[in-house]
């Protein structure tokens, strides 16, 4: 697991209630037990805190699992 993943899973596991184990890149808003838009919107803004930056509009609605939040903070791979 990189290191941006492994951070961005402590974040949802923290909001969900969930063990950052239980999560994986595919884990996403409506596969993952409580992730629901409300609880997107926590998420994002504690990773924009976490990684010092902002989305866009587009980019909060996009990004709907771990993998494309990675893919905001490490850009394409």
């Amino acid at each position: 697991m990189s290191d941006t993943l492994s951070r961005i899973s402590g974040i949802v596991a923290d909001i969900l209630g969930l063990e950052p184990e239980d999560l994986d890149a595919a884990s996403g808003v409506d596969v993952t037990d409580g992730w629901d838009s409300i609880q997107h919107l926590a998420i994002m803004m504690d990773v924009e805190a976490e990684f010092s930056t902002r989305f866009t509009p587009g980019q909060l609605a996009d990004a709907q699992t771990m993998g494309a939040i990675v893919g905001l903070i490490d850009g394409p791979a």
